[in-house]
């Protein structure tokens, strides 16, 4: 009986972080506090332990790609740990910081590019208007928009588009990723199934 007051439907509420981040910062990060020294390009690749071999190495391919105006920073997901091998792979590139613990949203709000798999992080990188390339596997081709993210094959081919500024962003309105208004969003759910809440 308890399961059918529940409504049918999907309703939207939206993500609550996300709001408040964008709402508190404008999409400029809070305070920059790792990724290295500022340089004119910063390009967020965000690591993912499913592909971790194939980003890495896109990642080194890619510092040797681009000149020395740009820093790279490899973002480590939380659950991933690299190897000794990942390590020496990485001594082979001038232009890379890795870093685990910082915010997401703040690294993302210092950056002029994202790279990825097929994370929902680069969701949330759209959202702050940045322009997102993804690795062109299959699962990524199925699972992202392809006229809101730039895909590629290659890390030469990612630096010829990180340089010549050629990328998707063909995002009607940000409301067609995330839903804005969650704090209404979650009142009018909550009266739909019958539960009075004071949402703060």
């Amino acid at each position: 009986e308890e399961l059918q007051r529940l409504p049918s439907k999907k309703v939207t509420i939206g993500y609550p972080y996300l709001s408040e981040y964008l709402m508190n910062t404008g999409g400029r990060p809070q305070e920059i506090t790792c990724g290295g020294d500022s340089l004119p390009e910063r390009v967020l690749v965000l690591s993912q332990p499913t592909i971790t071999e194939e980003l890495l190495h896109i990642a080194v391919e890619l510092d040797r790609c681009l000149s020395s105006n740009y820093n790279i920073i490899y973002k480590l997901h939380p659950a991933e740990r690299l190897n000794q091998s990942h390590y020496e792979l990485l001594r082979q590139a001038t232009k890379i910081s890795i870093v685990r613990d910082c915010d997401l949203y703040d690294l993302i709000g210092s950056c002029d590019a994202v790279v990825g798999g097929y994370s929902t992080a680069l969701f949330e990188a759209i959202a702050f208007m940045k322009p997102v390339f993804a690795l062109g596997i299959p699962i990524a081709r199925r699972y992202l928009p392809r006229n809101w993210v730039s895909f590629f094959t290659s890390a030469s081919e990612l630096a010829n588009m990180i340089r010549g500024r050629q990328y998707q962003m063909d995002v009607p309105n940000i409301e067609a990723v995330w839903a804005s208004g969650w704090r209404t969003n979650l009142a009018k759910f909550l009266r739909m199934i019958g539960v009075n809440s004071c949402i703060p």
